[in-house]
């Protein structure tokens, strides 16, 4: 396999971003280069424009292959950060999409991935992902919904409204949760989706039909959004976050649907002293992003140092009285 330089090219990354770094073996030789010096225990940049040109010429490659690596890993609801190996950490990716839990073993995975059945085990990154992948597993397939409009099986009549008013949710196995043809869809005029459980939760419409994502982009949720009506509109409530936004824009891709973020990051600055956390380090890298909509939204998250996720929106819109229809949440009021 080849050298990973990711490690190095991370290393130069927030070097030339903050201007100095901890002493590190991968800045030595931009040391002996004279391209920088070490004081008081630091690693100093002296020449911004070679190491910037450096990286030009080496790590577009492998930091774009890391992008593309932690947005996949969101993708599936995994929190990994790439910092090595980030073309095995696709492949591997890649096959988890569509394996159900028991359709490897580790070893077969990784003889079947990288030819050699211990490579997965002794490379801390992908052992990561394996053993994230498989906590994730429990409840994978199923998809958890709350209608507000009629909602009718095909085959039985069974109105998932009904079954909302009488039980709060419901609940369909992979198996029925893979088949929205089975539905009738016509009397949907919206679709919120929402990406964690308790906002889910603590959620209802005024009509249309609430979805749980399950923190990921399923293919079963992208089936959904794929068969609803033209006219259907389709909003996505998520974390404000790098991940957040991978996740919604994974569902774009997915289901060939367009839709609408919330909240937008221009509608949270009159909530700003009700967030307890304004996390303004927080890392948006908008360039990551493939479409122009998702990386105009972490433009301005990162422009406002905005980060936060739904259920301290939802408990900042309690506590200062702010209707939820002003962060995005058309139609949506609190579950009783």
């Amino acid at each position: 396999m080849n050298e990973d330089i990711l490690p190095l090219c991370l290393a130069w990354q927030r070097l030339l971003t903050e201007g100095s770094a901890p002493v590190h073996p991968a800045l030595e030789g931009l040391i002996q280069a004279g391209y920088a010096h070490t004081a008081k225990g630091k690693v100093q940049l002296d020449e911004p424009e070679a190491l910037a040109e450096l990286m030009n010429q080496h790590c577009r490659q492998p930091l774009d292959r890391q992008k593309q690596a932690e947005n996949a890993a969101a993708a599936l609801g995994l929190e990994i950060s790439v910092t090595a190996h980030a073309d095995d950490c696709l492949t591997l990716l890649s096959v988890l999409e569509d394996a159900p839990p028991d359709a490897h073993t580790q070893q077969q995975l990784s003889a079947s991935c990288f030819g050699d059945s211990k490579y997965i085990a002794r490379t801390a990154i992908l052992k990561r992902i394996w053993q994230q992948w498989l906590r994730s597993q429990g409840a994978r397939g199923e998809l958890r919904l709350k209608a507000f409009s009629p909602l009718p099986q095909h085959s039985s009549g069974l109105d998932l409204a009904a079954v909302t008013a009488s039980l709060g949710s419901a609940v369909l196995d992979a198996s029925v949760a893979r088949g929205p043809e089975n539905f009738d869809l016509r009397g949907l005029d919206r679709v919120l989706t929402c990406e964690n459980l308790t906002p889910f939760r603590q959620l209802t419409l005024d009509s249309g039909l609430l979805i749980y994502s399950q923190g990921f982009a399923s293919r079963s949720l992208a089936a959904w959004l794929a068969a609803l009506p033209q006219e259907c509109v389709w909003d996505h409530f998520g974390d404000l976050d790098p991940a957040g936004l991978a996740i919604f824009e994974d569902l774009v891709h997915k289901s060939g649907r367009q839709g609408r973020f919330c909240p937008s990051p221009r509608a949270l600055e009159h909530l700003r002293e009700h967030l307890p956390q304004w996390r303004a380090h927080q890392a948006f890298q908008p360039d990551r992003y493939a479409t122009a909509e998702v990386r105009d939204l972490a433009y301005q998250a990162a422009a406002l140092g905005t980060a936060v996720e739904q259920e301290s929106l939802l408990a900042a819109c309690a506590r200062s009285g702010v209707d939820l229809a002003a962060i995005g949440l058309n139609g949506a009021s609190w579950a009783g």
